[in-house]
Protein backbone atom coordinates (compact mmCIF):
# COMPACT_ATOMS: atom_id res chain seq x y z
CA UNK A 1 0.00 0.00 0.00
CA UNK A 2 2.33 2.99 1.04
CA UNK A 3 4.89 1.65 -1.74
CA UNK A 4 2.31 2.38 -4.37
CA UNK A 5 2.14 6.11 -3.16
CA UNK A 6 5.53 6.29 -2.96
CA UNK A 7 7.62 3.54 -5.23
CA UNK A 8 10.69 4.70 -3.37
CA UNK A 9 9.72 4.76 0.06
CA UNK A 10 14.03 5.49 0.56
CA UNK A 11 14.11 8.57 -1.03
CA UNK A 12 10.66 9.25 0.90
CA UNK A 13 12.05 9.32 4.02
CA UNK A 14 15.30 10.79 2.71
CA UNK A 15 13.01 14.03 1.79
CA UNK A 16 11.19 13.93 4.63
CA UNK A 17 14.49 14.33 6.79
CA UNK A 18 15.36 17.01 4.74
CA UNK A 19 12.37 19.32 5.46
CA UNK A 20 13.00 18.14 9.19
CA UNK A 21 16.45 19.20 8.98
CA UNK A 22 15.09 23.10 7.85
CA UNK A 23 12.63 22.86 10.35
CA UNK A 24 15.25 22.59 12.85
CA UNK A 25 17.70 24.63 11.45
CA UNK A 26 15.15 27.40 11.29
CA UNK A 27 13.34 26.72 15.21
CA UNK A 28 17.70 26.93 16.81
CA UNK A 29 18.02 30.05 14.46
CA UNK A 30 14.94 31.92 15.05
CA UNK A 31 13.55 30.24 18.49
CA UNK A 32 13.42 33.40 20.33
CA UNK A 33 11.37 35.38 17.96
CA UNK A 34 9.43 32.91 16.67
CA UNK A 35 7.93 31.77 20.20
CA UNK A 36 7.56 35.21 21.37
CA UNK A 37 5.38 36.22 18.07
CA UNK A 38 3.25 33.59 18.32
CA UNK A 39 3.21 33.00 22.26
CA UNK A 40 4.77 30.01 22.64
CA UNK A 41 7.14 30.19 26.04
CA UNK A 42 10.64 28.90 25.58
CA UNK A 43 12.65 27.01 28.52
CA UNK A 44 15.23 28.76 30.84
CA UNK A 45 18.09 27.61 28.52
CA UNK A 46 16.96 29.12 24.90
CA UNK A 47 19.94 31.22 24.11
CA UNK A 48 20.03 31.14 20.49
CA UNK A 49 18.36 33.91 18.03
CA UNK A 50 20.86 34.63 15.49
CA UNK A 51 21.76 32.40 12.40
CA UNK A 52 24.93 32.82 12.18
CA UNK A 53 25.33 33.02 16.21
CA UNK A 54 24.23 29.34 16.00
CA UNK A 55 25.90 27.56 13.63
CA UNK A 56 29.30 29.59 14.80
CA UNK A 57 29.20 28.44 18.55
CA UNK A 58 28.19 24.93 17.28
CA UNK A 59 30.31 23.68 14.12
CA UNK A 60 29.19 20.25 14.68
CA UNK A 61 25.43 21.22 13.59
CA UNK A 62 26.84 23.10 10.39
CA UNK A 63 28.65 19.63 9.45
CA UNK A 64 25.69 17.69 9.46
CA UNK A 65 23.34 19.73 7.66
CA UNK A 66 25.92 20.60 4.74
CA UNK A 67 26.87 17.25 4.76
CA UNK A 68 23.45 15.50 4.57
CA UNK A 69 22.04 18.32 2.68
CA UNK A 70 24.95 17.58 0.23
CA UNK A 71 24.47 13.85 0.02
CA UNK A 72 20.59 13.98 0.22
CA UNK A 73 20.26 16.32 -2.87
CA UNK A 74 22.12 14.15 -5.28
CA UNK A 75 20.59 11.12 -4.06
CA UNK A 76 17.15 12.63 -5.46
CA UNK A 77 18.89 14.27 -7.65
CA UNK A 78 20.28 11.27 -9.47
CA UNK A 79 16.86 9.25 -9.50
CA UNK A 80 15.77 8.24 -12.96
CA UNK A 81 12.30 8.76 -12.61
CA UNK A 82 11.50 11.77 -10.10
CA UNK A 83 8.09 11.92 -8.72
CA UNK A 84 6.89 15.37 -7.65
CA UNK A 85 7.82 15.04 -3.97
CA UNK A 86 11.55 14.50 -5.16
CA UNK A 87 11.42 17.99 -7.05
CA UNK A 88 10.36 19.51 -3.77
CA UNK A 89 13.26 16.73 -2.08
CA UNK A 90 15.36 18.70 -4.46
CA UNK A 91 14.19 22.08 -3.86
CA UNK A 92 14.33 21.44 0.27
CA UNK A 93 18.07 19.99 0.12
CA UNK A 94 19.20 22.52 -1.88
CA UNK A 95 17.67 25.54 0.40
CA UNK A 96 19.39 23.89 3.29
CA UNK A 97 22.69 23.57 1.90
CA UNK A 98 22.54 27.17 1.00
CA UNK A 99 21.55 27.96 4.80
CA UNK A 100 23.85 25.61 6.48
CA UNK A 101 26.62 28.07 4.19
CA UNK A 102 24.98 31.13 4.61
CA UNK A 103 24.82 30.34 8.51
CA UNK A 104 28.66 30.84 8.88
CA UNK A 105 28.35 34.48 6.38
CA UNK A 106 27.10 36.10 9.14
CA UNK A 107 24.39 37.74 8.14
CA UNK A 108 23.74 36.76 4.66
CA UNK A 109 20.06 35.45 5.23
CA UNK A 110 19.25 38.73 6.84
CA UNK A 111 20.86 40.80 4.22
CA UNK A 112 18.93 38.87 1.78
CA UNK A 113 15.80 40.06 3.38
CA UNK A 114 16.82 43.45 3.28
CA UNK A 115 18.14 43.29 -0.42
CA UNK A 116 14.98 42.08 -1.51
CA UNK A 117 16.22 38.75 -2.87
CA UNK A 118 13.87 36.90 -5.21
CA UNK A 119 14.04 33.38 -3.67
CA UNK A 120 12.76 34.43 -0.18
CA UNK A 121 9.18 34.28 -2.15
CA UNK A 122 9.44 30.50 -1.96
CA UNK A 123 8.76 30.89 1.96
CA UNK A 124 6.24 32.74 1.71
CA UNK A 125 3.73 30.25 2.51
CA UNK A 126 4.88 29.29 5.60
CA UNK A 127 4.97 34.07 5.90
CA UNK A 128 1.31 33.18 5.34
CA UNK A 129 1.00 31.13 8.29
CA UNK A 130 3.22 32.88 10.69
CA UNK A 131 0.88 36.20 10.00
CA UNK A 132 -1.88 34.09 10.65
CA UNK A 133 -0.78 33.01 14.00
CA UNK A 134 0.32 36.29 15.46
CA UNK A 135 -2.13 38.09 14.38
CA UNK A 136 -4.50 35.76 15.46
CA UNK A 137 -2.62 35.95 19.14
CA UNK A 138 -2.78 39.69 19.28
CA UNK A 139 -6.34 39.65 18.61
CA UNK A 140 -6.89 37.87 21.23
CA UNK A 141 -5.52 40.18 23.98
CA UNK A 142 -6.86 43.03 22.29
CA UNK A 143 -10.24 41.11 23.07
CA UNK A 144 -9.65 40.01 26.47
CA UNK A 145 -10.02 36.89 25.55
CA UNK A 146 -6.56 36.25 27.20
CA UNK A 147 -5.49 38.24 29.91
CA UNK A 148 -2.89 40.86 30.14
CA UNK A 149 -0.56 41.73 33.89
CA UNK A 150 -1.72 45.30 34.44
CA UNK A 151 -0.25 47.34 37.21
CA UNK A 152 -1.24 50.42 38.11
CA UNK A 153 2.09 52.36 37.08
CA UNK A 154 2.09 53.42 33.41
CA UNK A 155 4.20 51.16 31.11
CA UNK A 156 5.66 51.68 28.17
CA UNK A 157 7.15 49.62 26.02
CA UNK A 158 9.97 50.45 23.58
CA UNK A 159 10.40 47.85 20.51
CA UNK A 160 10.40 46.90 17.14
CA UNK A 161 8.51 44.53 14.27
CA UNK A 162 12.02 43.68 12.67
CA UNK A 163 14.21 40.73 13.73
CA UNK A 164 17.66 42.38 14.87
CA UNK A 165 18.79 45.74 16.10
CA UNK A 166 16.97 49.14 15.38
CA UNK A 167 18.61 51.25 18.44
CA UNK A 168 15.78 50.04 20.86
CA UNK A 169 18.45 49.94 23.92
CA UNK A 170 20.03 53.25 23.48
CA UNK A 171 16.42 55.10 22.91
CA UNK A 172 15.21 53.36 26.22
CA UNK A 173 18.68 54.79 28.25
CA UNK A 174 17.86 58.12 26.91
CA UNK A 175 14.33 58.21 27.61
CA UNK A 176 14.78 56.66 31.06
CA UNK A 177 17.47 59.73 31.89
CA UNK A 178 15.46 62.26 30.50
CA UNK A 179 12.30 61.42 32.62
CA UNK A 180 14.50 61.31 35.36
CA UNK A 181 16.21 64.70 35.00
CA UNK A 182 12.07 65.94 35.07
CA UNK A 183 11.65 64.02 38.49
CA UNK A 184 9.89 60.77 37.43
CA UNK A 185 11.36 57.41 38.93
CA UNK A 186 11.64 55.24 36.59
CA UNK A 187 11.96 51.57 36.72
CA UNK A 188 13.10 49.52 33.70
CA UNK A 189 12.39 45.76 32.53
CA UNK A 190 14.27 43.60 29.70
CA UNK A 191 14.12 39.61 29.13
CA UNK A 192 18.11 39.81 29.80
CA UNK A 193 18.86 37.97 26.32
CA UNK A 194 22.44 36.43 26.63
CA UNK A 195 22.20 36.43 30.52
CA UNK A 196 22.76 33.06 32.96
CA UNK A 197 20.37 33.39 35.10
CA UNK A 198 16.91 31.87 35.88
CA UNK A 199 13.33 33.57 37.46
CA UNK A 200 14.12 37.49 38.34
CA UNK A 201 17.06 38.95 38.43
CA UNK A 202 17.91 42.48 39.67
CA UNK A 203 20.72 44.29 38.05
CA UNK A 204 23.33 47.04 39.47
CA UNK A 205 26.87 47.92 38.81
CA UNK A 206 28.17 45.08 40.55
CA UNK A 207 26.36 42.10 38.62
CA UNK A 208 28.75 40.71 36.06
CA UNK A 209 27.94 40.63 32.18
CA UNK A 210 27.88 36.94 31.93
CA UNK A 211 25.09 36.71 34.32
CA UNK A 212 23.05 39.92 32.89
CA UNK A 213 23.86 39.81 28.82
CA UNK A 214 25.27 43.26 27.10
CA UNK A 215 22.20 45.24 26.66
CA UNK A 216 21.64 45.23 30.25
CA UNK A 217 25.33 46.39 31.07
CA UNK A 218 24.77 49.21 29.02
CA UNK A 219 21.64 50.15 31.21
CA UNK A 220 23.08 49.26 34.72
CA UNK A 221 24.70 52.41 35.08
CA UNK A 222 21.39 54.69 35.24
CA UNK A 223 21.18 54.31 38.74
CA UNK A 224 17.72 52.98 38.33
CA UNK A 225 16.01 50.17 39.35
CA UNK A 226 16.48 47.14 36.57
CA UNK A 227 14.95 44.14 36.33
CA UNK A 228 15.38 41.46 33.87
CA UNK A 229 13.14 38.46 33.13
CA UNK A 230 11.76 36.25 30.13
CA UNK A 231 8.71 36.62 31.61
CA UNK A 232 8.32 40.47 31.79
CA UNK A 233 5.00 40.58 34.24
CA UNK A 234 7.22 38.62 36.26
CA UNK A 235 10.08 41.23 36.40
CA UNK A 236 7.25 44.32 36.68
CA UNK A 237 5.37 42.69 39.86
CA UNK A 238 8.80 42.26 41.38
CA UNK A 239 10.34 46.17 40.36
CA UNK A 240 6.99 47.42 42.28
CA UNK A 241 7.17 45.36 45.08
CA UNK A 242 10.51 46.50 45.43
CA UNK A 243 10.82 50.09 44.36
CA UNK A 244 8.66 52.98 43.94
CA UNK A 245 8.42 53.81 40.85
CA UNK A 246 6.23 56.21 38.16
CA UNK A 247 6.64 54.96 35.30
CA UNK A 248 8.18 51.54 33.60
CA UNK A 249 9.77 50.83 30.60
CA UNK A 250 9.84 48.11 29.17
CA UNK A 251 13.17 47.45 26.59
CA UNK A 252 11.69 44.96 23.95
CA UNK A 253 8.76 43.06 24.80
CA UNK A 254 6.35 44.84 21.88
CA UNK A 255 5.38 41.41 20.80
CA UNK A 256 5.40 40.44 24.55
CA UNK A 257 1.47 40.89 24.56
CA UNK A 258 0.81 39.01 28.28
CA UNK A 259 2.81 42.29 29.62
CA UNK A 260 -0.06 45.34 28.90
CA UNK A 261 1.28 48.66 28.11
CA UNK A 262 0.08 52.23 28.08
CA UNK A 263 2.06 53.43 25.44
CA UNK A 264 3.68 52.06 22.57
CA UNK A 265 7.04 53.71 21.35
CA UNK A 266 7.94 51.56 17.67
CA UNK A 267 11.66 51.66 16.19
CA UNK A 268 12.43 51.25 12.82
CA UNK A 269 15.55 51.77 10.99
CA UNK A 270 15.52 54.73 8.46
CA UNK A 271 18.22 53.25 6.07
CA UNK A 272 17.12 49.28 5.71
CA UNK A 273 12.71 50.24 7.16
CA UNK A 274 11.05 47.09 5.94
CA UNK A 275 13.40 45.51 3.99
CA UNK A 276 11.50 43.43 1.49
CA UNK A 277 8.26 44.27 3.63
CA UNK A 278 7.25 40.59 4.45
CA UNK A 279 6.88 38.95 7.60
CA UNK A 280 9.60 35.88 8.86
CA UNK A 281 10.95 33.76 7.53
CA UNK A 282 10.48 35.16 4.10
CA UNK A 283 11.42 38.70 5.37
CA UNK A 284 12.52 40.27 8.76
CA UNK A 285 9.50 41.46 10.06
CA UNK A 286 7.79 39.80 13.10
CA UNK A 287 4.40 41.49 12.98
CA UNK A 288 2.86 42.96 9.65
CA UNK A 289 4.17 46.46 8.43
CA UNK A 290 0.21 47.07 9.39
CA UNK A 291 1.26 47.40 12.98
CA UNK A 292 2.99 50.35 12.47
CA UNK A 293 -0.44 52.21 12.64
CA UNK A 294 -1.46 50.83 15.85
CA UNK A 295 1.78 52.25 17.82
CA UNK A 296 2.01 55.97 19.75
CA UNK A 297 5.21 56.94 18.14
CA UNK A 298 7.34 55.67 15.39
CA UNK A 299 11.12 56.56 15.90
CA UNK A 300 13.03 56.56 12.91
CA UNK A 301 17.01 55.83 13.70
CA UNK A 302 19.08 57.50 11.22
CA UNK A 303 16.43 58.81 8.86
CA UNK A 304 15.12 59.64 6.12
CA UNK A 305 11.60 59.76 7.97
CA UNK A 306 8.08 59.38 6.61
CA UNK A 307 4.74 60.93 7.41
CA UNK A 308 4.34 60.45 11.34
CA UNK A 309 7.68 59.61 11.97
CA UNK A 310 10.26 61.02 14.42
CA UNK A 311 13.95 61.21 13.43
CA UNK A 312 16.21 60.03 15.83
CA UNK A 313 20.07 59.80 15.16
CA UNK A 314 22.63 58.36 17.18
CA UNK A 315 25.81 60.78 17.51
CA UNK A 316 29.11 59.55 18.16
CA UNK A 317 30.01 60.53 21.72
CA UNK A 318 33.34 59.16 23.21
CA UNK A 319 36.07 56.89 22.64
CA UNK A 320 36.84 54.30 26.08
CA UNK A 321 39.98 52.78 26.20
CA UNK A 322 38.93 49.27 27.41
CA UNK A 323 41.18 48.25 29.98
CA UNK A 324 41.53 51.71 31.36
CA UNK A 325 38.60 53.43 31.16
CA UNK A 326 40.23 56.41 29.92
CA UNK A 327 37.88 58.22 27.61
CA UNK A 328 38.63 60.52 25.04
CA UNK A 329 36.20 63.13 22.95
CA UNK A 330 35.61 62.00 19.08
CA UNK A 331 37.95 64.93 17.96
CA UNK A 332 40.58 64.28 20.39
CA UNK A 333 41.53 60.42 19.44
CA UNK A 334 45.10 59.57 20.24
CA UNK A 335 46.23 56.60 18.03
CA UNK A 336 45.98 56.62 14.25
CA UNK A 337 43.28 56.45 11.72
CA UNK A 338 44.24 52.90 10.18
CA UNK A 339 41.94 50.36 12.74
CA UNK A 340 39.87 47.17 12.99
CA UNK A 341 36.45 47.60 13.54
CA UNK A 342 34.66 44.78 15.03
CA UNK A 343 30.59 44.50 15.88
CA UNK A 344 28.09 41.81 17.19
CA UNK A 345 25.29 43.69 15.90
CA UNK A 346 21.88 43.05 14.15
CA UNK A 347 23.11 45.80 11.56
CA UNK A 348 26.89 45.78 11.74
CA UNK A 349 27.18 48.15 8.66
CA UNK A 350 25.39 51.31 10.44
CA UNK A 351 28.52 50.90 12.85
CA UNK A 352 31.06 50.66 10.09
CA UNK A 353 29.43 53.54 8.29
CA UNK A 354 29.81 55.55 11.50
CA UNK A 355 33.45 54.90 11.81
CA UNK A 356 33.82 55.53 7.98
CA UNK A 357 32.38 58.96 8.48
CA UNK A 358 34.69 59.90 11.47
CA UNK A 359 37.60 59.71 8.74
CA UNK A 360 38.68 55.47 9.89
CA UNK A 361 40.92 53.79 7.49
CA UNK A 362 39.00 50.81 8.51
CA UNK A 363 38.86 47.36 8.33
CA UNK A 364 35.81 45.74 8.88
CA UNK A 365 35.11 42.13 10.84
CA UNK A 366 31.67 41.69 11.21
CA UNK A 367 30.25 39.02 13.62
CA UNK A 368 26.81 37.50 14.59
CA UNK A 369 24.31 39.53 16.82
CA UNK A 370 25.50 38.82 20.84
CA UNK A 371 28.41 36.89 19.31
CA UNK A 372 30.10 35.26 22.69
CA UNK A 373 33.94 36.59 21.93
CA UNK A 374 36.55 35.48 22.75
CA UNK A 375 40.38 36.72 22.71
CA UNK A 376 40.96 34.76 19.48
CA UNK A 377 38.61 36.55 17.89
CA UNK A 378 41.10 40.01 18.43
CA UNK A 379 44.18 38.17 16.76
CA UNK A 380 45.13 40.64 13.53
CA UNK A 381 48.31 40.50 12.15
CA UNK A 382 49.04 43.90 12.24
CA UNK A 383 49.10 46.37 15.35
CA UNK A 384 46.34 48.96 14.62
CA UNK A 385 43.87 49.68 16.96
CA UNK A 386 40.42 47.81 17.37
CA UNK A 387 37.51 50.13 17.74
CA UNK A 388 33.98 47.98 18.58
CA UNK A 389 30.62 49.25 20.14
CA UNK A 390 29.77 49.92 23.89
CA UNK A 391 27.21 47.17 23.92
CA UNK A 392 30.26 44.79 22.66
CA UNK A 393 32.50 45.77 24.72
CA UNK A 394 30.04 44.64 27.77
CA UNK A 395 30.82 41.27 26.28
CA UNK A 396 35.27 41.90 26.23
CA UNK A 397 35.46 43.34 30.00
CA UNK A 398 38.08 41.14 31.29
CA UNK A 399 40.27 40.90 28.20
CA UNK A 400 43.81 41.86 28.77
CA UNK A 401 44.21 43.71 25.13
CA UNK A 402 45.39 47.65 25.61
CA UNK A 403 44.51 47.73 21.47
CA UNK A 404 40.50 47.63 22.02
CA UNK A 405 38.56 50.72 22.55
CA UNK A 406 34.83 50.96 22.01
CA UNK A 407 32.73 54.25 21.15
CA UNK A 408 29.50 55.42 22.80
CA UNK A 409 27.13 56.95 21.12
CA UNK A 410 24.31 59.46 22.57
CA UNK A 411 20.86 59.55 20.97
CA UNK A 412 19.74 62.70 19.55
CA UNK A 413 16.24 63.40 18.92
CA UNK A 414 13.85 66.28 19.40
CA UNK A 415 12.84 67.80 22.94
CA UNK A 416 9.18 68.00 21.98
CA UNK A 417 9.05 64.18 21.64
CA UNK A 418 10.23 63.63 25.39
CA UNK A 419 7.20 66.51 26.39
CA UNK A 420 4.68 64.99 24.84
CA UNK A 421 5.59 61.52 26.56
CA UNK A 422 6.59 62.70 29.45
CA UNK A 423 2.42 64.64 29.51
CA UNK A 424 1.22 60.83 28.61
CA UNK A 425 2.74 59.48 31.37
CA UNK A 426 1.78 62.00 33.69
CA UNK A 427 -1.74 62.37 32.53
CA UNK A 428 -1.77 58.28 32.74
CA UNK A 429 -0.94 58.32 36.34
CA UNK A 430 -3.70 60.76 37.14
CA UNK A 431 -6.39 58.29 35.26
CA UNK A 432 -5.26 55.66 38.16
Amino acid sequence: MFQSFFPQPKMFFSSLAIWCGLLILVWYSFGQTIGEAIGFDLSEKEQVIGLGHFITSEFLWFDTFFAFGTIAFFLVWRSRSPHEWQIWSVLGSALLIYLSYASVQVSVVINAWYQKHLWLYLLLPFSWIFTFLTNRRRRKYLKNQISSFKTDIPVVVVGNINIGGTGKTPLVKHIASKLKERGLKVGIVSRGYGGNFSGTLRVDDNTEYKKSGDEAQMLANLNVPLYLDKNRPRAIQNLINENDCDVILSDDGLQHYKMYRDIEIIVIDGSRRLGNGLTFPAGPLRESSKRLKTGNYIINNGGPTEDGEILMTLQPSKFVHLNTGKSYDIDKWPMHNQIHAVAGLGNPGRFFDTLSQLNFDIERHPFPDHHQFEESDFEFLDHHPIIMTEKDAARCKNFENPRIWYLTVEPKIEESFIDDLESRIRSLSTDE
